[in-house]
């Protein structure tokens, strides 16, 4: 993980959505090639839980019964993916056993090197994830440890 990366880009996507133009003024060309697919999957996850919250505010201390969805587990499975690791992000918490089975059991050669990003990563998907109420979540993360 680069400097840029570790300082400017993923405590921004921490704290919350971020948008084209909160983009263009801190990434280079390179960086909105590579860092898109990033961004948009935890402005997802962003998306995601403050809708859960809203719903949950509305009913809150009301008559009224609503069942809210958490989104579908997505598990990586046979090959390694990018696109599918953050697919899985979006998908709910990643547990410590089950990010462990996907480096070492899914992941290659070259992406263990960069294990480090992808961990802070998913500490980082499932500190948004932490802001909902969400058992099912919790619990299918607790039970997420071979695909």
């Amino acid at each position: 993980m680069n400097k840029w990366e570790r300082e400017v880009f993923m405590p921004k996507l921490a704290k919350k959505p971020m948008t084209d133009k909160e983009f263009d003024k801190i990434a280079r060309p390179y960086d909105k090639h590579v860092y898109e697919n990033i961004r948009s999957a935890f402005n997802n996850i962003h998306n995601t839980v403050g809708a859960l919250k809203q719903v949950d505010k509305l009913v809150k201390d009301t008559a009224v019964k609503v069942k809210v969805d958490c989104p579908v587990d997505n598990k990586l499975t046979k090959k390694w993916t990018r696109k599918g690791f953050l697919n899985e992000l979006k998908s709910g918490p990643m547990s410590d056993e089950r990010f462990d089975y996907i480096m070492n059991k899914i992941a290659s050669a070259n992406t263990r090197k960069f294990r480090k990003e992808w961990d802070i990563q998913r500490q980082i998907s499932n500190k948004i994830w932490s802001k909902v109420d969400c058992g099912k979540l919790t619990a299918s993360a607790k039970n997420r440890k071979v695909a």
